[in-house]
């Protein structure tokens, strides 16, 4: 494994998962303060609906696409057989999309609320961007600093545009239109890169099917499971609610893409490892991974509750104070999601353990699910917080048994305790700017504790001799 290129990567995937979720949620408190809470409620639910169609649009086409593309980028030499897969998969997205149009629009036309469907016919053309879809291709091939490049450019042309168009008191119509937009620039910019490599030559569809078809099921599953909360709040109780629950679930997915940076970047390499029967170096990177996650994610989660309030007050209006609950249980997530990244993708996926990627899957959704239901009619946003992380802990379990007792692969170790016993000195400026001084609501406060409580948090670390803290602050910092 080249280091120096890993870290590298990393820094440009994690560039670009700050700017395409941490701009949004800088954005969120502008557009919600001029739409209202309830506009953006709409704006989330009817979303909510729209991705069971963009999902069935891809099938299971990115996952399956990133790992093959990683494979061939790994094994082939010869740039015919990497134009032969990458249309293939194109040709089998074609006629995908174009089925999911033509399911949606029928849907369109007999079921949808009159009153939500320019929202919705807005939304048809998110549907269509899926034929432009070719992320997995530059993933695959390890193209982190172009798409953080693009990325950025697009985000900030979003942003800048939301700014200008979106005035007070404008429905939820012109904040969809930009959304939407914004995914089909992505997508006409990145087809362009990949049109060298489209060739109609001796192409075999017929094989790629069934590991599409499957992974398809593991993305419905999922889609279910990352949407099912808020189209059931709006069902049950309302899209105000929705709008409470999307604010904390948009704000901890913030904290989350810290995580899904690093596992972009190990997932291809740790399956090239495997194509060449390296697994040694393999489980060294996913070994890697957990004790990252753990670094970050313990003071994460305390920082989140401790903050949470604050953040919710200086960036939103009073209205959305009740958004404060969901966002500090959606705090427990963060590790708990990132875990089941390193299991879903570092372990199952790059091993073609795809049964049981849906069976794991299929335990998350249908506990989020059970739970949904008992708790969103009385708790309401709270409750599908809740639902949200007994499901996705009960998922993590059940992955960690299963690739320990079949795969001979442990993911928890005695080492990684402490970053946890590490972490309460972050108490310390919370505690004195509350209790010792004149406790200021402002943005400079908060940025001035949070600032300090990482200074104090990684001077532990360095103290006691990090693995990985140490390692690289001694090589960069120390040279």
């Amino acid at each position: 494994m080249n280091k120096k290129k890993l870290l590298t990567d990393y820094i440009f995937n994690l560039l670009r998962m700050i700017v395409n979720i941490g701009l949004p949620v800088i954005i969120l408190p502008f557009v919600i303060n001029r739409i209202g809470p309830e506009n953006y409620g709409i704006f989330a639910y009817t979303n909510s609906i729209v991705s069971y169609f963009t999902m069935a649009a891809l099938l299971g086409i990115p996952d399956y696409a990133f790992r093959i593309i990683s494979r061939k980028n790994a094994l082939s030499e010869h740039r015919n057989e990497l134009c032969k897969t990458v249309t293939e998969i194109l040709s089998i997205q074609f006629i995908s999309v174009s089925i999911a149009l033509l399911l949606y629009f029928a849907v369109f036309y007999s079921f949808f609320s009159i009153e939500y469907k320019p929202i919705f016919l807005i939304f048809s053309i998110l549907i269509a961007s899926g034929y432009l879809n070719t992320e997995w291709f530059y993933l695959g091939r390890q193209k982190f600093k172009y798409i953080a490049l693009r990325s950025m450019l697009i985000k900030m042309l979003n942003a800048a545009v939301i700014i200008l168009v979106i005035k007070d008191g404008d429905n939820s119509y012109k904040y969809v239109l930009i959304t939407v937009l914004t995914s089909l620039a992505n997508g006409l910019v990145n087809i362009i890169g990949v049109i060298p490599f489209i060739r109609f030559k001796n192409l075999s569809i017929k094989q790629h099917i069934k590991p599409i078809m499957v992974l398809f099921g593991l993305a419905i599953t999922g889609l279910i499971n990352s949407s099912i909360d808020k189209t059931l709040i709006g069902i049950l109780v309302g899209p105000i609610y929705v709008g409470y629950y999307a604010v904390g679930f948009r704000l901890s997915r913030v904290v989350q893409q810290i995580f899904s940076s690093l596992n972009n970047i190990v997932f291809p390499r740790v399956t090239a490892l495997l194509a060449t029967d390296d697994k040694k170096q393999s489980d060294k990177l996913i070994r890697f991974s957990m004790d990252y996650i753990f670094m970050f994610s313990f003071p994460m989660i305390l920082g989140l509750v401790l903050y949470a309030k604050d953040i919710i007050t200086i960036f939103f209006k009073a209205e959305l104070v009740p958004a404060v609950y969901s966002l500090i249980i959606l705090a427990g997530t963060v590790p708990v999601i990132a875990i089941l990244g390193v299991i879903r993708r570092h372990v199952l996926l790059s091993r073609d353990k795809d049964s049981i990627l849906i069976v794991l899957s299929l335990i998350t959704t249908l506990t989020n699910i059970a739970i949904n239901l008992i708790l969103v009619p009385h708790y309401k946003h709270v409750g599908a917080a809740v639902a949200t992380l007994f499901a996705e802990s009960a998922g993590m379990i059940f992955g960690m048994i299963y690739i320990y007792n079949k795969l001979n692969i442990l993911l928890l170790y005695t080492s990684q305790l402490k970053y946890l016993l590490a972490t309460p000195v972050i108490f310390i400026p919370w505690w004195v700017s509350k209790y010792h001084l004149v406790y200021s609501n402002t943005f400079f406060t908060l940025l001035l504790n949070i600032g300090l409580s990482a200074i104090l948090y990684f001077i532990i670390l360095f103290i006691i001799r990090d693995d990985i803290f140490y390692r690289y602050t001694k090589k960069y910092l120390f040279k």
